[in-house]
């Protein structure tokens, strides 16, 4: 991803133990991974879903195009 770009916290769905929660920023780490912040203490949750579910032309990959939308199941080991 190009980390120039910055997505809009907005855009994305978050859900930790099928509970919504709020992103409020998002920052990058580096080319492959960025962390989205939500106002709440981590406890160890055990299923997290993250869904960006439109097209927009601030976050884009490195070769320029925009990022398509995405579901993403995250489950602790």
């Amino acid at each position: 991803m190009s980390i120039l770009s910055e997505p809009i916290p907005a855009d994305f769905v978050l859900t930790v133990d099928d509970v919504v929660k709020t992103v409020l920023s998002s920052s990058w780490l580096d080319l492959h991974t960025l962390t989205l912040t939500y106002n709440e203490a981590v406890l160890g949750p055990g299923v997290v879903r993250v869904r960006f579910s439109t097209k927009n032309p601030d976050f884009i990959s490195v070769a320029g195009e925009i990022v398509t939308p995405f579901d993403m199941v995250i489950t602790a080991p």
